[in-house]
């Protein structure tokens, strides 16, 4: 949804620190579409804490859910102010 937009991709193989990277401001936004709670936890802890932003795609506010049927879940975060334009160009793809 984000790729061909961006100036650029990073994947470093941990969704935590992706959302440390954005609560740092070193990163602009995370979209990850299936993610688990154990891999976002501590990330999403600090990135709120920074007054960063996470909702689904829908942005609605991402919740840790400890039910493992419905765990894994869309997760957007990004620093606030850019977060409202990421949702319109998610709801604009066939995800």
């Amino acid at each position: 949804a984000f790729y061909q937009e961006t100036r650029g991709v990073r994947r470093l193989g941990s969704a935590a620190l992706h959302l440390c990277f954005v609560a740092a401001g070193s990163a602009d936004a995370l979209w990850e579409y299936d993610t688990n709670p154990w891999d976002v936890g501590a990330g999403l802890c600090i990135l709120r804490e920074a007054g960063g932003r996470a909702t689904d795609a829908e942005g609605v506010e991402y919740a840790i859910s400890l039910d493992l049927d419905r765990a894994r879940a869309p997760l957007l975060a990004s620093n606030g102010p850019l977060h409202d334009a990421l949702l319109d160009h998610l709801a604009g793809e066939n995800l």
